[in-house]
């Protein structure tokens, strides 16, 4: 399976290392969550910095959200709260799935926005986005304490589905020290994150 990396997703250093230094703090009461990333948009596609743009989701980015509107359906492990970002992409994606599972979003929340890249943004510019901060970006450290923040308010019960960007899913992974494959950080792809033991895993939801 080949997955294309659009451009908001180059490098990852400085993202562990924020993680890293805020997982001491980060410690969320729910032992299970699950992350949507949003469907795929044209900037996706084209490799444009979306950051915090609106940018709305593609026809391809609709029809990935509906098919994991059913895996989330055939899943054992069904969404008890959808939380989503409120850019657009995001916010489409999880009204999507709420629709499919006959619930509606429980909140949008600007916490879970992907990192703004300031000027840069709606550019194809293909830098070390995640090694290090643009001049006018939001600096990788406090985007995310931000994620953490956000997480840490919502995470308070079993089974909440996050709705939001490939940038929030670094950071989360970040916090709890896991690692991302390339399917993990695809568009839409239904994960499932866990603790068991006192030790977080990932995994591709099953249904």
């Amino acid at each position: 399976m080949t997955v294309l990396q659009d451009a908001d997703a180059i490098a990852n250093d400085r993202v562990i290392e924020a993680g890293a230094r805020l997982g001491e703090n980060f410690r969320p009461r729910a032992t299970r969550f699950l992350f949507l990333r949003h469907g795929r948009t044209s900037a996706n596609h084209r490799g444009i910095i979306q950051g915090h743009k609106n940018v709305p989701l593609d026809e391809v980015g609709r029809a990935q959200a509906r098919a994991a509107a059913g895996e989330l359906c055939a899943s054992a492990l069904r969404p008890k709260r959808i939380i989503a970002s409120d850019l657009s992409r995001a916010a489409e994606t999880a009204r999507i799935v709420a629709a499919a599972l006959d619930q509606r979003v429980g909140a949008y929340d600007r916490g879970l926005r992907e990192r703004s890249f300031g000027p840069i943004e709606g550019t194809s510019g293909r830098g070390l986005l995640w090694s290090g901060d643009p001049e006018g970006a939001e600096p990788i450290a406090a985007f995310v304490a931000r994620c953490a923040k956000a997480l840490q308010r919502h995470l308070a019960e079993e089974t909440v589905l996050i709705v939001a960007h490939g940038g929030v899913l670094r950071a989360t992974a970040a916090l709890l020290r896991l690692p991302l494959t390339e399917v993990d950080r695809a568009n839409a792809v239904p994960l499932l994150f866990r603790n068991e033991g006192g030790s977080w895993s990932l995994e591709r939801l099953r249904a």
